[in-house]
């Protein structure tokens, strides 16, 4: 998401699919670069609301090494014509702040 673009983010209008949060559970279980993970939704600038993963990565981790191989994962049962982002950020970042306002995480690594 370009800086400087306006964003809305919060609690999904409708349910998430089970399969969507399972297959996110499975992605993100192995992966010791994330510490928390939401699927909330997100409107940029005009746009149509869609769902979006927020991933707080641990401190040091290197987004491009590991949110490919947890969308790809995601993707497989995201239903055609819909879209799901992906934004992974550290602790404190703007949206993983606002995730954590807006709704209990998906996941959290003890």
């Amino acid at each position: 998401i370009p800086a400087g673009r306006s964003f809305a983010l919060g609690r999904p209008a409708r349910p998430v699919p089970a399969e969507l949060q399972q297959a996110l559970l499975a992605a993100v279980g192995p992966r010791t670069e994330v510490r928390a993970a939401w699927i909330l939704q997100v409107a940029l600038g005009g746009e149509d609301p869609h769902l979006c993963v927020i991933l707080e990565s641990a401190p040091g981790a290197v987004p491009g090494e590991f949110v490919p191989a947890i969308m790809e994962a995601v993707q497989v049962v995201v239903p055609d014509g819909e879209c799901v982002d992906c934004v992974a950020q550290p602790p404190g970042g703007e949206f993983v702040a606002t995730a954590r306002q807006s709704s209990p995480p998906l996941f959290t690594r003890s």
